[in-house]
């Protein structure tokens, strides 16, 4: 392997981790649709790669290979989300107690 090889990969994952505190960022949010807006575009753009491969196989390998990082979004997103509710629940709770 020759340094530029090594330079592309270490760029790759570099981007990726940026993507995911992005991920994270958007997903804790109040709007709920930011938090949609990565993994959707990852999917599109997984997808149209995946299609321009030619054959069945390599599609198929490359459109799940390529859609492991939109799951991983996604898996943030729901988690995120999730924390979210539980949150604003709790903020209600205590709302409703300070009434009482």
């Amino acid at each position: 392997m020759d340094i530029s090889a090594l330079s592309v990969i270490l760029l790759a994952i570099i981007l990726f981790i940026c993507f995911i505190f992005l991920q994270y960022y958007l997903s804790k949010k109040d709007n709920k649709w930011y938090g949609i807006i990565i993994p959707v575009i990852w999917f599109f753009a997984a997808t149209i790669v995946a299609a321009t491969s030619g054959l069945l196989m390599t599609f198929i390998l490359f459109f799940f290979l390529l859609n492991l990082p939109t799951a991983a979004y996604f898996i943030i997103y729901a988690v995120c989300r999730e924390n979210l509710k539980k949150k604003k629940l709790e903020i209600s709770k205590v709302n409703i107690q300070d009434l009482d």
